[in-house]
């Protein structure tokens, strides 16, 4: 597979969602190790080369914030990609994030699509690496009818969050937009970020609808 040989590190003290994400990720062609702490996670970085690091937040003793900030302070580690994956849905510990040097950040429970663009945009300036899956995703995303030229996604999250429902079709317009911002040249922002955490997780507990 196209992803075979690069490596990624999924860091969470939660088998659960150490499981979850490596179970996806090796489905993808990726090679995945499994840190269950943040001091294990410090010892497999300095032993092994990864291309990409997936971090939780909350971990006991040393945490996301501390192993991201020792990852971006030593010259042999500082350009590992790496995307914070956190059940804190909070706009003050994304931009925490951002200024430290994380790449992306994603609210467990993450959606796949997210996920997907989330690597793809943290991987995007490596060259030797160019995940297949991720791009036939967004080839097929782009292929379908694109929202209104009219509507920015500033607009599609206020209109989601102001009705309380989400049909299919406005979901699959929903993820374009999101994808057509990671991939150009105006980044998404923090405000964004945050935006588009809460509508996921409003999903997720159904304070938004999904209707047909």
């Amino acid at each position: 597979m196209a992803n075979d040989g690069f490596n990624v590190l999924v860091v969470d003290d939660s088998e659960m969602s150490r499981d979850t994400l490596a179970r996806r990720l090796r489905y993808e062609g990726f090679v995945i190790d499994l840190a269950a702490s943040g001091e294990e996670a410090l010892i497999m970085l300095r032993t092994k080369v990864y291309n990409l690091v997936l971090l939780d937040i909350m971990m006991p003793n040393i945490n996301g914030y501390q192993v991201l900030e020792t990852i971006k302070a030593d010259k042999h580690l500082c350009d590992i990609a790496v995307i914070m994956v956190s059940a804190i849905n909070d706009l003050d510990s994304v931009m925490r994030c951002t200024e430290m040097g994380a790449d992306d950040y994603l609210t467990k429970p993450f959606d796949p699509v997210l996920l997907r663009a989330a690597i793809a945009r943290s991987l995007k300036s490596t060259p030797t690496v160019i995940p297949i899956p991720i791009k036939q995703k967004v080839t097929t995303l782009q292929l379908e009818t694109p929202p209104p030229a009219e509507m920015t996604l500033q607009e599609i999250v206020t209109q989601i969050i102001n009705t309380g429902k989400l049909s299919r079709k406005s979901y699959m317009h929903f993820s374009k937009a999101i994808f057509n911002r990671l991939f150009s040249s105006n980044p998404l922002t923090p405000v964004e970020y945050g935006q588009i955490n809460f509508i996921f997780t409003y999903l997720q507990s159904g304070r938004i609808k999904v209707i047909d």
